[in-house]
């Protein structure tokens, strides 16, 4: 049984590189757009039973599946269907620096956040996005993503996505509140 599922898990694998590599050009994502496909790649984050019955090949699964999110948020039609399925809180959590999470899945979710940002509803779902007290999470996941200086297209990207969601008044209202006290982060925005 546990041979089953790594064979299982790597069939996964290879369709998700290919996936990758589809989606690498304008023509590989349009075949995918409104196919559902942005949802279905959302739930494999998602899934609880997944991480714990693929074990260390959901890592694997997860960087790939946020690589083909990443370059469909790049084309027109896969922001909108990203906005349509809210990528952004749904994958927003692989941002966050832990043993689980990869540089990849954080540049990953980078280029989503940055691409989507672009867009009015896009700035708005990541301001939206709030714990019971009103704390902007994905804001606070950026802003402590860019407290360090390591990986500098992650922070390249980040800052982008803030310029961006700084467009909306509530976004820059939110964006000072959270960096009041990090002027360093501050001026690099």
């Amino acid at each position: 049984s546990g041979l089953l599922k790594k064979e299982e898990s790597e069939y996964l694998v290879q369709l998700l590189e290919a996936f990758v590599n589809l989606t690498f050009s304008d023509l590989g994502i349009e075949t995918l757009v409104g196919r559902n496909a942005i949802e279905q790649f959302c739930l494999i984050l998602e899934q609880k039973h997944y991480q714990v019955t693929l074990e260390e090949r959901f890592q694997k699964i997860a960087k790939l599946s946020l690589r083909v999110l990443g370059n469909m948020s790049i084309n027109h039609e896969g922001k909108q269907e990203c906005i349509d399925v809210r990528v952004i809180a749904r994958s927003y959590r692989y941002l966050e620096q832990s043993r689980e999470r990869s540089y990849d899945d954080a540049l990953n979710v980078s280029l989503i956040l940055m691409s989507i940002s672009i867009h009015l509803e896009g700035k708005t779902q990541i301001i939206d996005e709030v714990d019971e007290n009103g704390n902007p999470l994905i804001l606070q996941a950026i802003v402590k993503r860019l407290q360090t200086q390591q990986y500098p297209n992650i922070r390249k990207n980040l800052k982008v996505c803030l310029c961006n969601v700084a467009e909306l008044p509530r976004g820059f209202q939110d964006i000072t509140r959270q960096l009041v006290e990090k002027i360093e982060i501050l001026d690099e925005v």
